[in-house]
């Protein structure tokens, strides 16, 4: 199973909110929308929006294409919000320093909608439309419904002692599985082979983690691969691999290929009736 990891991609990145004086009553409502929304369905493109008790915004696309924002003010009601843009910025590919820019869509009437489907304070379920980047959340990805949003810094009624445990997603007979222990983890990624004794291949990882609020970070020590590659074969013109024998209820090989990894990746998390959402999906705990 592929899982959507980013790697390092600076979540808890602040950024800078537009000058513009708002209207005076812009802002009315549940301040629960308050704060900076992270959405992460993607690992290729993704944005935050950071909405202000003053009744300004900021918006700021990110990912393989760089950085893109506007700013201005906004407007809330009825649980849908009404972005309307009066600046815009671009990333400066060499500096990186955001650059004030003209708006390159000139088509685009700056104004977007985004409505919280669903709002539980630390995650809320949102669509949105008219957009500049990505028209609306339906053409996100082909998405048939409302995308995750997570909020920065929110405070939530979970802590580490709620993650221990294992969790599990399971997708197209593909199965992602999460051990959880005091400050250790276990991994598993795996996926049909019929090539494979039981009828999986299997990723393994282990290290170390941490949860501070509803930031969960991964230390990542050793990776283990239930198959081993030969190397490119030239009369076949593909690669080929011995495959180990794979328990499908434990998900333990008979023989691991082991290598050190070394390194890190931050997700925002959250916890809520036995369910472990992640930007990946949401877990069930077993």
């Amino acid at each position: 199973m592929k899982r959507l990891f980013f790697i390092a991609l600076a979540l808890s990145a602040a950024f800078a909110v537009s000058c513009s004086k708002p209207e005076p009553d812009s802002f009315s409502g549940d301040d629960s929308i308050l704060g900076t929304w992270l959405m992460r369905a993607d690992e290729y493109h993704y944005f935050d929006v950071t909405f202000n008790k003053d009744g300004s915004y900021s918006w700021t696309w990110d990912g393989a294409s760089g950085k893109l924002r506007d700013t201005g003010t906004y407007k809330y009601e009825n649980n849908v919000v009404t972005t309307t843009a009066t600046k815009f910025f671009e990333e400066d590919y060499e500096t990186h320093v955001m650059k004030e820019a003209d708006f390159f869509n000139t088509e685009w009437n700056k104004v977007r909608t985004i409505t919280f489907v669903k709002n539980e304070g630390a995650v809320a379920w949102c669509t949105w439309e008219n957009d500049y980047f990505v028209e609306n959340s339906e053409n996100f990805r082909e998405n048939n419904g409302p995308i995750l949003f997570f909020k920065e810094g929110a405070d939530v009624k979970f802590g580490a002692s709620d993650l221990k445990g294992t969790w599990e997603l399971t997708a197209d007979s593909s199965i992602d599985r999460i051990i959880f222990e005091n400050n250790s983890f276990t991994w598993y990624s795996a996926w049909p082979n019929n090539e494979a004794e039981g009828g999986y291949s299997v990723r393994k990882d282990t290290g170390t983690w941490s949860l501070n609020k509803n930031v969960l970070t991964f230390e990542y020590k050793k990776a283990y691969s239930s198959y081993k590659t030969l190397g490119w074969n030239q009369a076949t013109q593909q690669n080929e691999y011995v495959y180990y024998k794979v328990d499908p209820v434990t998900l333990e090989a008979e023989q691991w290929e082991s290598y050190d990894s070394g390194w890190s990746q931050v997700f925002y998390i959250y916890i809520s009736d036995g369910k472990l959402i992640m930007p990946s999906g949401t877990y069930t705990k077993k």
